[in-house]
């Protein structure tokens, strides 16, 4: 199964989110295994890393 995953600050989302989106679906994968993290620049602990582990 192939999985995706991205991670945007705040500043960067809407359009961003929807091209990194597109590029994956793309290239084979399905919108439900990509996984995002949206959060500010001060936080770093990538929670959207978990379905990975």
């Amino acid at each position: 199964m192939k999985m995706g995953y991205i991670h945007l600050s705040k500043t960067e989302v809407h359009e961003a989110l929807d091209l990194q989106i597109d590029t994956l679906v793309n290239v084979g994968m399905k919108e439900k295994n990509i996984y995002k993290d949206v959060m500010s620049g001060k936080r770093n602990d990538d929670s959207g890393l978990k379905p990975f582990a």
